[in-house]
């Protein structure tokens, strides 16, 4: 089975190109969507080489904690508060990586991103499914036995997107070129004559560390060598030994970058003449050395196997390693969707085991159930339309089903901190007939207009007086912060320049601006808006009560429910549902959607279970229990 390793090796400098050109803006996204809390990378076989990088670069990027684990470490590990997932997969097929994502999302992590090289994946179709972010479709090209260009793909695209939010230097990566000590006849064979041993001792500083997990993983499946990962220290902790008892079975292997060079060059002028050490070492420091030392180690594995007379990419398979592949151990969680619901409203209320909460969501349910409405008032980014749909407007999926409802006699209210660039995408998504049941509520709802107008009023740029003094204070300290403040008659959003936590943004605004100017701050999706006091989404509740007749209550959909949210006042009602965030309120604002679905992915689901009841509506919770 398989493919020449050399013919894979040989397709380097084409991969290399195709990552130099890869858009960026879906990576991007998806790292910024896991950059606010600690984030488990998960991969198996060579895709674990690409979770260490991940959890590398995620540190690097966001000073966030970040653990590499395989797909059975994902679903053992005890889950903890604020964690998300990247999963890594070539093809996004085999069956550990797509167990392992059900087993997270029945877990309802807020987070389960996936990042697969293949286009339209499994794993991929399954994410994106529940509204978690995705990459790929990087490279049509398949591997054989060991990953190859496909982690090299990886490793460069992400290492390029991590690059792009630190606003970094961006090196061309198509410069690598095939190390000096491959192309040398003599040298190669001198190399994988020292390499000759039972077992290999593989050391490293940090951003080596990628290489020789990868070189482990490749020596020990293609049977070249036992090995030993460690770090330049720790092998100064006693596993020295093991090469003063086993020195002429035993050879080291060094992965040098800048940032560890001196502590490299003292262990080298220590070591017994017998280890016959080799250094693979890069002049590129942080991630760019972490992709070169890859890029080398997966050449010195061809050198080594040059030397035992195999090919490392076509190995004979036993019948036992075939079964156990397909054996599988990560069986898919069973959970009852109110598990999922009580987890998530102990969490906001700061509490581990949600005892005692079912008789609250009880009787939250049976309120939603027994309660018919006219109306449904719903949040536009990160409830209606995703982040990476931000400038492209709403999925084909969301419009159909709002269509569907707006023709059975439902009114509808959107509720944004933006302004009339929603009322444009509304428009062109949802057919002018229906434009007289649907109310946009701009600026946080301080300005409604019917969708059914030329256009709505404009908001002159600049603050009313009431906002003033706050505006004052935000223009000296925007460079600070690395923002840009968009100025507005009833608001002031502040959008971040690059990537960054927005909750620690709005903390930060609101230490800033003093609570007798009477204003609110509040963080959306993508930006912190100050307004006045009195400005509420809840303006667009009795507005769109007032169009449907003014006597039943109103469905409302939001994604941040929680204290600090721009939909906290929204969701504050008798029917407050979340696609993501909840307050800790016990008769409101709970998230009843299926698990590991966020956003627009979640309001469907909503939607769906909403049923025409004697010429009014109500929700079906029953339906929502339902699992996917």
């Amino acid at each position: 089975m398989g493919k020449p390793y050399r013919t894979e090796l040989e397709r380097f400098p084409e991969t290399l190109e195709r990552a130099a050109r890869v858009d960026l803006v879906p990576t991007v996204a998806l790292l910024a969507a896991l950059g606010q809390g600690h984030l488990l990378t998960v991969g198996s076989g060579g895709s674990f080489s690409s979770a260490v990088l991940a959890s590398q670069l995620h540190e690097f990027t966001f000073g966030r904690p970040s653990h590499p684990v395989t797909p059975l470490g994902a679903v053992q590990r005890p889950r903890t508060r604020g964690t998300a997932a990247l999963l890594l997969s070539a093809r996004g097929r085999n069956r550990d990586i797509i167990d392992s994502f059900y087993w997270l999302a029945r877990s309802d992590l807020e987070r389960i991103a996936v990042f697969a090289t293949a286009h339209a994946s499994p794993l991929a179709v399954a994410a994106r499914k529940r509204g978690q972010p995705v990459a790929d479709g990087f490279l049509a090209y398949k591997d054989g036995f060991l990953a190859t260009n496909s982690l090299l793909m990886t490793a460069a695209v992400l290492v390029r997107g991590a690059l792009r939010i630190s606003r970094a230097v961006e090196p061309d990566f198509r410069e690598l070129q095939v190390p000096e000590w491959y192309v040398d006849a003599k040298k190669r064979s001198d190399i994988g004559g020292r390499l000759a041993a039972d077992t290999l001792i593989l050391l490293s500083g940090a951003w080596g560390k990628t290489a020789a997990v990868d070189f482990e993983s490749k020596l020990t499946e293609a049977a070249l060598a036992n090995a030993s990962v460690t770090d330049f220290r720790n092998f100064a902790h006693g596993r020295h030994y093991w090469l003063a008892a086993r020195g002429a079975r035993t050879r080291v292997v060094l992965f040098v970058t800048p940032e560890d060079r001196r502590v490299a060059e003292r262990m080298l002028s220590t070591l017994p003449p017998e280890a016959l050490p080799v250094v693979l070492s890069t002049e590129s420091p942080g991630p760019a050395g972490a992709l070169d030392l890859l890029h080398q180690a997966m050449h010195l594995i061809q050198v080594l196997a040059d030397h035992e007379d195999v090919d490392p990419g076509r190995p004979h398979i036993p019948h036992f390693g075939r079964r156990l592949y397909n054996s599988g151990a990560t069986r898919r969680r069973r959970q009852r969707a109110d598990d999922v619901w009580l987890a998530r409203k102990a969490a906001a209320i700061g509490v581990k085991t949600p005892r005692g909460l079912e008789t609250a969501l009880a009787e939250y349910s049976e309120r939603l159930s027994s309660t018919t409405f006219r109306a449904i008032v719903c949040d536009y980014d990160g409830t209606l339309c995703s982040g990476t749909e931000r400038f492209t407007g709403m999925s084909q999926d969301v419009t159909r089903a709002l269509i569907d409802l707006l023709e059975r006699g439902l009114h509808l209210g959107v509720a944004t901190g933006r302004g009339r660039s929603v009322f444009r995408d509304l428009k062109q998504a949802i057919p002018e007939h229906l434009w007289s049941r649907v109310l946009v509520g701009m600026y946080n709802g301080d300005l409604c207009a019917p969708l059914s107008e030329p256009q709505p009023p404009s908001r002159v740029s600049k603050p009313s007086a009431a906002l003033e003094p706050a505006a004052r204070i935000l223009r000296g300290f925007a460079a600070l912060l690395g923002v840009s403040l968009d100025e507005r008659q009833a608001q002031l959003s502040i959008v971040p320049e690059e990537h960054t936590d927005l909750d620690r943004l709005r903390n930060s605004v609101t230490d800033l601006i003093s609570d007798d100017l009477g204003v609110r701050v509040v963080a959306s999706t993508h930006s912190i808006d100050v307004i006045p006091a009195a400005v509420t989404k809840r303006n667009v509740v009795g507005a769109i009560r007032e169009r449907a007749g003014g006597h039943s209550d109103v469905l409302c959909i939001g994604d941040r429910g929680d204290p600090g949210g721009n939909d906290y006042d929204l969701l504050a009602v008798s029917l407050g549902l979340s696609v993501d965030r909840v307050s800790a309120a016990l008769d409101r604002c709970w998230n009843l959607s299926p698990p590991g679905t966020r956003g627009p992915a979640a309001t469907l689901t909503y939607l769906s279970a909403i049923r025409a009841v004697d010429g009014e509506f109500a929700l079906d919770v029953d339906a929502l229990r339902v699992l996917p």
